[in-house]
């Protein structure tokens, strides 16, 4: 699962869940489930995101630990 801060770092650097869920290609839902602590980010999403704002792949997604 994500924690608060990491979430809160990737919606300063995208502005909306809308844009997060473009970058990562998955749905608003899925990020909204992300921010709420429902489900995790995927490896795939969060390789994607991590490319793109600078946050450790690890921190998105705890497989990748």
């Amino acid at each position: 699962m994500m924690n608060k801060t990491t979430f809160k770092k990737l919606l300063k650097h995208y502005g909306s869940q809308t844009a997060i869920a473009n970058v990562a290609g998955v749905s608003r839902a899925s990020v909204s489930h992300w921010r709420h602590n429902k489900n995790g980010c995927g490896a795939v999403s969060a390789i994607k995101l991590s490319r793109d704002c600078g946050i450790d792949p690890g921190q998105l997604c705890g497989d990748l630990k």
